[in-house]
């Protein structure tokens, strides 16, 4: 079994048997890919407090990559294009390109709404609670400009801040979505493919530095780390899966065992130059994170077709329940996984030691002058890590209130 034989709870996959009928899967999610978003999320947070943690940051930077040239980035990235290759091919098989379209621009609307929501409360948070011991880098910007303009400059996209422009670049991906599948459902891989790997080649030769460079005597643009152009490819790869599982009826990956041994080699090798084990200096654009450089994208490649190639050993690691819920309100937990970190900054702040919770933190050693304890630290990246459960649980909540209210309002428009 493979990670490629998937099946989700909004959309039932239905696969063509080989005597040209359908068959239908059910309506169950896969735990074994919920399970990796989850721990995708987990991993990101614990990424995202260095500042909070310097014991523990120290620790985590030695080991950053653990895996070689490949981070959890790239992992939400490509299972965000394999779910929409299975769900928007089985809307196209069932309601046509235009369905299509209309389910596309819905989940676009609703990320673009989460993202300006997301960054605009954070803004306006900042704002009213004073500066913390956060280091905001392209945030800054932000917090110094009124919260009227900043939230116009993030509405409109041209300014996207650190940890949370991957948003933005999903909602561009999304809209290739349904051209792309209407040609995959032709059989035009090699065409889709090829495409992602010139506008992937440009990205390396710096086209985006050049265009926002031509549009920055008219607007000034801050696009964020990762550089759309780059990391598409890894989207198209996980769009031409999830086109492909769907609509193969077994699983399709090569299980001949030269192509795992390959992998194995080429892993262990990009493995050994990432933590120099080998005493070899690698060209930086060949590693590049921004752009996605050669050497990253095949090695994150080769992790991918050994994770699922090793699912059933896996799968019982990795579907624990705590995972596999807070993928299930993945786009929530990740923006809005800024705000325990800014508040547990801002209750680590000076001005916190004055209130009656700051003087525990100060006898817990979470707080004062002096760096944080161990025991401080471990409490920290607990509360951080158990905050993206609550915020998963609010998400359940409000999607529920707002289903119930959508239902209550036909309810009452038949009966008129």
């Amino acid at each position: 079994m493979h990670l490629f034989e998937f099946r989700i709870r909004e959309i039932p996959v239905h696969r063509p048997n080989s005597a040209g009928l359908t068959s239908h899967d059910g309506d169950r999610r896969d735990q074994f890919v919920d399970g990796w978003r989850g721990l995708f999320h987990l991993i990101l947070m614990v990424d995202h407090l260095p500042f909070l943690l310097p014991a523990a940051s120290m620790a985590f930077s030695q080991w950053f990559e653990p895996l070689g040239y490949v981070s959890v980035a790239e992992g939400f990235v490509f299972l965000s294009g394999f779910v929409s290759g299975l769900v928007y091919t089985r809307v196209l098989r069932g309601h046509g390109c235009q369905a299509v379209w209309r389910k596309v621009f819905k989940r676009i609307l609703t990320i673009y709404a989460c993202y300006v929501s997301a960054v605009v409360l954070l803004v306006a948070v900042a704002k009213s609670c004073g500066p913390c011991s956060i280091q905001w880098g392209a945030w800054q910007n932000l917090l110094d400009m009124p919260l009227m303009v900043a939230a116009l400059k993030v509405a409109l996209l041209v300014y996207q801040p650190n940890f949370l422009e991957i948003l933005p670049m999903y909602c561009l991906f999304l809209l290739s979505v349904p051209v792309a599948i209407r040609e995959l459902e032709k059989g035009r891989y090699l065409t889709i493919a090829r495409i992602s790997i010139l506008i992937w080649l440009a990205a390396q030769l710096g086209i985006r530095s050049a265009l926002v460079g031509i549009l920055s005597p008219w607007v000034t643009l801050q696009t964020g780390y990762f550089n759309a152009f780059g990391w598409q490819i890894v989207f198209v790869l996980g769009l031409l899966c999830g086109h492909k599982t769907f609509a193969c009826p077994v699983a399709w990956l090569p299980a001949n065992w030269k192509w795992t041994t390959y992998a194995y080699i080429l892993f262990l090798l990009l493995f050994s130059l990432r933590h120099q084990v080998l005493p070899v200096t690698v060209w930086q654009p060949l590693v590049d994170r921004s752009s996605l450089g050669p050497l990253r994208f095949l090695d994150f490649t080769c992790v991918a077709f050994l994770v699922s190639s090793l699912r059933d050993p896996l799968q019982k690691f990795i579907t624990w329940p705590v995972l596999t819920f807070l993928s299930k309100h993945s786009l929530q937990v990740f923006a809005f996984h800024l705000f325990p970190i800014y508040l547990t900054a801002l209750a680590l702040s000076g001005a916190a030691t004055y209130s009656l919770p700051g003087q525990w933190l100060v006898t817990l050693g979470l707080a004062g002058a002096a760096p944080l304890s161990l025991l401080g630290q471990s409490l920290v990246m607990a509360f951080c890590l158990a905050s993206l459960c609550l915020i998963a649980v609010l998400a359940k909540n409000l999607k529920a209130f707002y289903k119930a209210f959508l239902a209550r309002c036909r309810n009452r428009r038949g009966f008129i």
